[in-house]
């Protein structure tokens, strides 16, 4: 029986490699679909109006210094610009390195990524189950559902193609949260890193950390002595100073220290009060009494 396991376990990984690799040309070509309608003749025809002026942000990104003030949202007087600066700079960095082709394949890329990340999510989730088949059932669900591959159709370049990697992104944190043996600098790291790219690329995506959370403080509570180290909360703490670094000179360019609207204070802020709640539920799971912490007891 041994040697038989052996024997078919190269098989298996085979086997999975082969459809993880079919899911993600499956969902390549969803997104590639709209090449006719974006390379004509030479021109580059971005989809949608948005996606007009992401591409004209982005060659500014690629030119020089990404302006905060753009007349062209209010002749001649000019606004400042209302959402993160991520997403225009990272378009800006295509252009530098392949031209307006790799700019427009740039949602194509992160959607493809989205459903790679969903494919391990799954995978980890039904570890002890049937993990190949729900991590490519889940798979198949992101690279074939409708808005998923719209929003990441090559062209695209809008935020929103983010918005739905970082939801992921931030689900593999929490989930990791609930390991029975977290890796404590991963989760660390790993709060800090998705929070801050998240709200870089898109700052309304603090709504998506307070979902998250919620999962990872109640993971946390779960747990008899959980411990700091390892919670996130200092990654968190971590990813609120470095956006509102980067956050600052929009919110001196617009005047509003806290606004949903424009990047401001207010992601950053928000992020601290999401730390906080990590560790007041890790703080919870040390008051009790001789038969163990109520939070844990209750839970």
């Amino acid at each position: 029986p041994g040697r038989r396991e052996h024997m078919t376990r190269p098989r298996a990984q085979l086997l999975g490699a082969v459809g993880i690799g079919a899911t993600l040309l499956v969902a390549a070509w969803l997104r590639l679909a709209y090449r006719p309608w974006v390379f004509v003749e030479g021109e580059v025809l971005p989809l949608g109006l948005d996606a007009y002026y992401h591409l004209r942000r982005m060659q500014q990104a690629a030119a020089g210094p990404l302006p905060l003030a753009d007349p062209f949202l209010r002749w001649p007087q000019a606004a400042v610009v209302p959402w993160a600066p991520g997403f225009d700079h990272l378009g800006g960095l295509c252009l530098r390195l392949g031209g307006r082709p790799l700019a427009m394949a740039l949602p194509v890329l992160l959607g493809l990524a989205t459903v790679a990340l969903v494919i391990h999510l799954a995978r980890r989730l039904a570890v002890r189950t049937a993990p190949l088949a729900a991590g490519l059932a889940a798979g198949l669900v992101a690279a074939l559902l409708p808005q998923a591959a719209a929003v990441a159709a090559v062209g695209r370049v809008d935020h929103h193609v983010a918005e739905v990697l970082t939801v992921a992104a931030f689900m593999a944190w929490a989930l990791g949260s609930l390991e029975d043996r977290p890796r404590p600098l991963r989760q660390e790291l790993l709060a800090a890193g998705v929070t801050f790219l998240g709200l870089w690329l898109f700052h309304g995506s603090v709504l998506y950390l307070g979902l998250a959370a919620m999962v990872v403080g109640v993971g946390r509570a779960w747990r008899p002595r959980a411990r700091l180290w390892g919670s996130g909360a200092l990654g968190l703490l971590l990813a609120s100073l470095a956006l509102a670094l980067a956050f600052r000179p929009a919110t001196l360019a617009h005047g509003h220290a806290l606004s949903f609207l424009y990047a401001s204070y207010l992601q950053p802020l928000l992020v601290a009060v999401a730390a906080l709640g990590v560790a007041l539920g890790v703080a919870a799971t040390r008051i009790g009494d001789e038969d163990g912490p109520w939070v844990s007891r209750g839970l």
